[in-house]
């Protein structure tokens, strides 16, 4: 398995955090991967990845959401190569840690048994951590921009 993990602590409440996450145009901003999602967003609602991989190419995946708990947990998997080969799945949790201030964490898991062989360098592994935390700094700063 491998795992990529970034927390970044937004003076928001959940509701807030989730509702911007949620809302119809506003996660394909955040991410710059997710091509297209499905709204409303609820358990089964597709998400279409663009990705580029370590060699510069660009694949699709289609993932669905998986885990839909309002205001705290949404979690999407998908497969990059069928049958268990590879997998992924990504999850953000939302944790209120008081009035207006959310734990915003996300984690970007590949499993399956290609997993086992794979080892992402260190260009590889900062890169995808780079991308995570682009995407949650955008929305603590859309967040705490508006107040």
């Amino acid at each position: 398995m491998i795992v990529c993990k970034n927390t970044e602590l937004i003076k928001a409440n959940q509701k807030s955090i989730w509702n911007q996450i949620t809302s119809e145009g506003c996660f394909s901003k955040l991410d710059s991967r997710i091509q297209a999602i499905q709204y409303p967003i609820r358990a089964g609602s597709a998400i279409t990845l663009a990705e580029k991989s370590g060699d510069g190419s660009e694949r699709t995946n289609i993932a669905k959401i998986s885990i839909l708990e309002p205001y705290s947990q949404l979690m999407w998997t998908g497969q990059i190569f069928p049958f268990g080969l590879l997998n992924f799945s990504e999850t953000i949790l939302l944790t209120e840690i008081k009035k207006n201030e959310t734990e915003y964490t996300r984690t970007r898991e590949l499993t399956g048994f290609f997993a086992i062989f794979m080892k992402l360098g260190e260009p590889e592994r900062e890169q995808a951590k780079a991308m995570l935390a682009t995407s949650m700094l955008e929305l603590k700063n859309l967040l705490e921009f508006k107040g």
